[in-house]
């Protein structure tokens, strides 16, 4: 595109190992603009080039049904109903780029339940050294990196750790496990 004041062309990189690290993209408009359009557009594109794209669709305009012939052809999405049967990802598992293990998805974790449910910073505190806890209960340890291999735990294991220390009062982290359950109790209602 061109920036609209200077005229300088303006180029999108998706790709951090050469673009941005956080390659971003907002497109606004009215309806019936082809912002649809426009993104099936760049995901074909991306997928060209072996980019994946996930897109999450509240409005159903990618529906596999309507899609254009050519995203179909170029990008073979998959469509996963998230609504019927769930998403299987686990926020627990440890990436290779995570450099010190479970201490890196512990703080991840407890980072965003954080924003997300607004927890003090007690909570975050005892919310992020009860993951580290919960790795050491699977055997995986910061300092055995040859443990970060193991299979992770799932958030309910987490729910049910936060359940055993709320309940247990000799721990002097009862009190705060039992408000931070409160606080993220819908999100394991909903499992």
């Amino acid at each position: 595109g061109r920036d609209s004041v200077s005229g300088e062309q303006i180029y999108w990189d998706a790709d951090p190992d050469f673009g941005s690290a956080n390659p971003h993209l907002m497109i606004v408009g009215e309806s019936g603009f082809g912002k649809t359009y426009a993104l099936q557009c760049l995901i074909a594109e991306l997928a060209i080039r072996r980019i994946t794209s996930i897109i999450i669709d509240y409005g159903r305009g990618f529906d596999l049904e309507t899609a254009p012939k050519e995203l179909l052809i170029a990008a073979t999405p998959k469509e996963v109903l998230a609504g019927e049967n769930g998403i299987n990802l686990n926020p627990l598992q440890i990436h290779a780029e995570d450099s010190s293990g479970p201490l890196n998805v512990a703080v991840r974790v407890a980072d965003c339940f954080s924003r997300v449910y607004r927890i003090g910073v007690q909570q975050h505190a005892v919310l992020r050294d009860l993951v580290i806890e919960l790795f050491k209960d699977f055997g995986i340890t910061r300092t055995e990196k040859s443990s970060w291999s193991r299979s992770s735990p799932f958030l309910s294991d987490l729910n049910v750790k936060i359940d055993q220390i709320s309940l247990k009062r000799s721990d002097r982290r009862a009190s705060v496990a039992l408000s931070l359950k409160s606080h993220l109790s819908t999100f394991f209602i909903l499992d």
